[in-house]
């Protein structure tokens, strides 16, 4: 047999040497196993030698080509993989997001390997199994069938080829996907010829954020170290990119929203001036009309609408966590069961709203108008998903993982959603529907009101399958708390002097008169250090200040605490329509705090409890 023998010129020095090395070695050994067991009539003859030398040199001919073919696909190994990472570093360094580099990777690992087809699957967002990401194949037409069960496909840890990888963390081979009694998609395999798998863990942060699987016609009894490592130095190298990548989606979120908070506050400040402007000048109006005027209907028209813009900007704060909260004991099976008769009719006669409470109360921490908020956005949403009706259910419970809980769930059988809308719905002004027909904050307010309440919220949704959002709330122990009533009743005739410290001239104004109306005496100041020194000028009782938190110069609370120092028995009555006090200060606990806009009933009453309260 002739062998024809690998060049010598590319292998390394060292691992050369070595080679020729155990060729000596071996040869010696072989001379002297002939030399010890061979006759001495057979060595002497013509026969022996032959024999001998012949031996010898096949078997060094033999070791030598198999030793040579060993390093000559170690080498080609080494330069596929040194290749195909330096491509990835390129690549990923210039990739959008993670998709972008996980289908350039999927690509070029099938068109180095052969094989005909990579997926990726990335974890759900509660971390309780893995969804389909993304897919690369230069027979799409040939594959659709299989690629449309993946898509549609979740697993849990250790199901599946990628549950498997994913629950152990290490690289798995399946000779025959259609022989495998853990590969729920060996249907589809066999009708479109898939054979031989494999898939390989990109692990980040310590943990695996994805897996790679990839598939071949042909069956691969035996594991191929080569193609294995390969995979794993690409999967190595896509680690590290999302763990960076992951870090700098956390700090340009963080960025954005920050960005986004601030712009939404400033613009709710303003905003709710204005507000508070219309409601309390249209309240004049509107007392001033006999009651059967028709300009009375324009009036009241007129307070809902301003009413329900105050609503958008209390979306705005939400989402911004810059809303000014009162938080209290609140059972939320109740609040849920009042919220659902009412929204029965909002969700119109082709939707079935069923409401599912608990036995018992579920007391949670939370300002109940806030709560309202969520139920409220979900359901709309819920709503809109179902243009044809079908079903939507809001439950109450207790979660079964945890007693230190309580689980508030909204679930319809709409459109559903796909996984890149999914990842997008807490965006502050992302929406899908119609221009005109959503303002894109209701879901980004509810995960702002959920996680201010120091809970959080999961959303489990496919196409054409419907939606499942699950509010995890802490549970509180005691009795619920009544709501403030500041609506509801009729201030008295009002007596004492008041301080008023607003910079808005006219929004000052309309509060002076206001006042004046109820019965108190004014004086007025737009700035902090005016007030101060009005305060000092005077000396008879000022029997309350108010004052709004965000003054130029001197802010709210600092005139209020230079307030207090000298006139230790007066009372303190802050107003804001942007409650992000003072920026990095907020409010001592107790502090009597009326929210912009508010109409003239709401100050009075506001005023009222405030001079009957502790100092």
């Amino acid at each position: 047999m002739i062998f024809k023998m690998p060049s010598l010129d590319h292998l390394p020095k060292a691992s050369l040497a070595r080679t020729i090395a155990v060729v000596i070695l071996l040869t010696a050994a072989m001379e002297t196993a002939y030399m010890l067991l061979a006759p001495a009539s057979f060595k002497s003859s013509w026969l022996g030698a032959l024999v001998n030398g012949a031996a010898t040199s096949s078997f060094v001919g033999v070791f030598l080509y198999l030793w040579l073919r060993r390093e000559e696909a170690a080498r080609k190994t080494a330069e596929e993989s040194t290749a195909l990472l330096k491509e990835l570093a390129y690549h990923v360094l210039d990739a959008e997001d993670s998709r972008a580099a996980l289908e350039f990777a999927l690509r070029r690992i099938c068109e180095i390997t052969g094989w005909v087809l990579g997926e990726a699957w990335l974890p759900s967002a509660d971390g309780s199994q893995l969804e389909f990401y993304s897919a690369w194949t230069s027979r799409e037409e040939e594959l659709k069938p299989f690629l449309e069960a993946s898509r549609g496909k979740r697993f849990l840890p250790g199901e599946g080829l990628p549950g498997r990888v994913w629950a152990s963390g290490k690289p798995a081979w399946i000779e025959d996907v259609t022989l495998d009694a853990n590969f729920p998609r060996a249907a589809q395999a066999k009708a479109v010829g898939l054979r031989g798998a494999m898939g390989v863990p990109i692990t980040a942060e310590g943990r695996v954020v994805a897996v790679l699987d990839f598939f071949v016609y042909e069956p691969r009894p035996k594991v191929d170290p080569r193609l294995v490592s390969l995979v794993a130095a690409a999967a190595a190298q896509l680690g590290a990119f999302l763990r960076r990548k992951l870090a700098d989606d956390r700090f340009r979120q963080s960025q954005k929203m920050e960005a986004l908070g601030l712009l939404a506050g400033g613009v709710a400040h303003d905003f709710n001036n204005l507000l508070t402007l219309i409601l309390c000048y249209n309240d004049f109006v509107l007392g001033s009309l006999e009651e059967g005027s028709p300009l009375r209907r324009y009036s009241e028209s007129v307070r809902t609408a301003s009413r329900n813009a105050a609503s958008l900007t209390r979306q705005l704060l939400s989402f911004s966590r810059r809303h000014a909260v009162v938080a209290r004991n609140v059972d939320l099976s109740a609040l849920a069961g009042d919220s659902c008769r009412m929204l029965k009719r909002l969700v119109g006669d082709s939707i079935e709203l069923a409401y599912l409470p608990t036995p018992e109360p579920c007391m949670v921490r939370a300002d109940p108008s806030q709560l309202e908020q969520v139920l409220l956005n979900l359901v709309v949403n819920a709503r809109d998903a179902m243009p044809k009706g079908g079903r939507l259910t809001v439950a109450v419970s207790q979660p079964a993982s945890s007693r230190d809980q309580v689980l508030l769930c909204v679930r319809n059988t709409g459109a559903g959603m796909s996984r890149t809308v999914r990842e997008r719905i807490f965006e502050p002004f992302f929406t899908t529907k119609e221009p005109g027909h959503g303002t894109g904050l209701g879901l980004s307010t509810v995960d702002g009101i959920v996680k201010g309440a120091g809970g959080s919220i999961e959303v489990d949704s496919e196409p054409d399958r419907g939606t499942e959002f699950r509010v995890f709330l802490p549970r509180v122990h005691g009795p619920a708390e009544e709501r403030d009533s500041l609506e509801r009743g009729t201030p008295r005739k009002g007596r004492g002097r008041i301080l008023l410290a607003e910079d808005d001239d006219d929004l000052r104004e309309v509060l002076r008169q206001a006042l004046a109306e109820g019965g108190y005496e004014v004086l007025e100041a737009s700035r902090g250090d005016e007030a101060l020194r009005l305060a000092e000028s005077r000396s008879e009782d000022i029997d309350l200040l108010l004052t709004d938190v965000m003054l130029p110069g001197l802010d709210g609370l600092s005139t209020a605490e230079e307030f207090a120092r000298r006139r230790p028995a007066s009372k303190v009555l802050f107003m804001s329509g942007f409650a992000d006090i003072g920026r990095n200060r907020e409010l001592p606990s107790g502090t009597a705090l009326l929210e912009k806009p508010f109409s003239p009933q709401s100050l009075l009453l506001e005023v009222e409890k405030a001079l009957d309260g502790p100092v």
